[in-house]
Order: structure tokens, then sequence, then C-alpha cells
């Protein structure tokens, strides 16, 4: 009797209206992730280049997440930073790519980023449209224009572009 309950489990699972559930389900959960990814971009502490100057300059160096990067790279880092009225735009992420998981985390989390550490960490990730989607942002692309996206290895366009 177990085996024609899990036959008929799997015949239910694996018939197209399951299969359109999923598809629903997956959508929901993407539309959830995405409105995550927009509320902590609305509430991230740095939102222009005038709020990350000031941040660089205010915060001691000891409590700052880009103390994770060289004084270099954080420069470098840094002048990669574009911003619009919604936000930051672009960014170089390959800096952050030699940093761990929660290094990067911290530091995306200024821009309200924090859900694309994948992204940056997780080549399979990078390689994801339905992951870039919710993301909140695009490795490989940079914003050349309101709402366009163009390729370029070295930066990140993201969704305020």
């Amino acid at each position: 009797m177990k085996v024609h309950a899990l036959a008929f489990a799997l015949t239910i699972l694996l018939s197209p209206a399951a299969a359109a559930d999923e598809a629903q389900i997956i959508d929901l959960v993407a539309a959830d992730a995405l409105k995550e990814t927009r509320l902590s971009m609305d509430l991230a502490p740095l939102k222009s280049a005038a709020d990350v100057y000031h941040y660089h300059q205010s915060m001691p160096e000891n409590l700052s997440p880009l103390s994770a990067l060289s004084k270099q790279e954080q420069t470098r880092f840094i002048q990669s930073l574009r911003f619009n009225e919604r936000g930051l735009t672009q960014f170089d992420y390959r800096i952050l790519t030699q940093l761990d998981a929660e290094q990067v985390y911290r530091i995306l989390a200024l821009f309200g980023l924090q859900s694309g550490t994948s992204l940056i960490k997780d080549d399979e990730a990078r390689n994801t449209d339905a992951v870039k989607k919710i993301r909140g942002f695009l490795p490989g692309y940079y914003c050349e224009d309101r709402g366009t996206c163009r390729e370029d290895d070295s930066r990140a366009c993201t969704e305020n572009c």
C-alpha cells in the first residue's frame, strides 16, 4: 500500500498542474526576495558619493567593513562606485572576490546589496539568471544610462541603474 501511495504522490508531483504550481511558488519566492532586496537598498546607510565620503572620513578604520581591503583597494573600490538619486548604480565587484563571504556581505550591506554576496563568492550563482534578478545587481555589467546595463567584466550594474 505504501508503494501505491508513493506512486500516486509521484504522479501528482510530476503532472503538468504540479509543475505549474511549482512555477507559481518559485515566482512568489522570487518576488519576495526582490522585495527584500529593494527594502535593503532603501534602508542602506550609503546611497550617494557624499554618504561614502562622510562614512569613510568619520568611521574608525577598525569598525569599517572596508578595512578588509587594503588602502589601495579601498580607494579603487570607492572610485568605482557610481550613484544616482536611487542609490548605488555600479561598482567594481572584482575587488571583493578576494574576501571571504562575511567580509563581502558586510561591505555590500553598506549599500543594501548584501543578498548578492553569493554572486561574488560563487561562480555558479553568478551564471544563474534567476539569482541575478533577485540579488540587486548583475556582475559583468555596468550602468551605461538609466535602465541600461552593458557588458563589462570588471563591474556590476545594480537595480538602481
